[in-house]
């Protein structure tokens, strides 16, 4: 690639990094570059696998949400339905009292 080996372990070991104001030089070797490399490397991958989980997990509150709509639909039309059969007991329990009252007599003026 064309990059000198010394300056790029000299710049990596020893970055410059800003504090508050001021740009610092931060000290360290080889090994504990190695380490931070491997915990990074380690957060790359626990993140992928985070960023899976939160896809499939989303893909299933969506699931669950067609559900709980599908339900409500259900619930609203045994509703309906409930509503109507009472309706039609209600008329029938008054056709039944309104022809038993007629048969006798009561109401009926001579």
């Amino acid at each position: 690639m064309g990059l000198n080996t010394s300056d790029l372990i000299k710049s990596l070991c020893h970055p410059r990094v800003k504090v508050g104001n001021e740009w610092v030089t931060k000290g360290q070797s080889v090994a504990q570059l190695q380490v931070r490399s491997k915990k990074a490397k380690k957060r790359r991958e626990k993140k992928k696998g985070s960023s899976f989980q939160t896809v499939s997990a989303l893909h299933r509150v969506k699931e669950l949400e067609n559900e709980v709509e599908l339900e409500q639909k259900k619930s609203t039309e045994a509703v309906k339905g409930i509503r109507k059969y009472e309706r039609r007991m209600k008329e029938l329990t008054y056709q039944d009292h309104y022809t038993s009252v007629s048969s006798i007599g009561i109401g009926k003026t001579r």
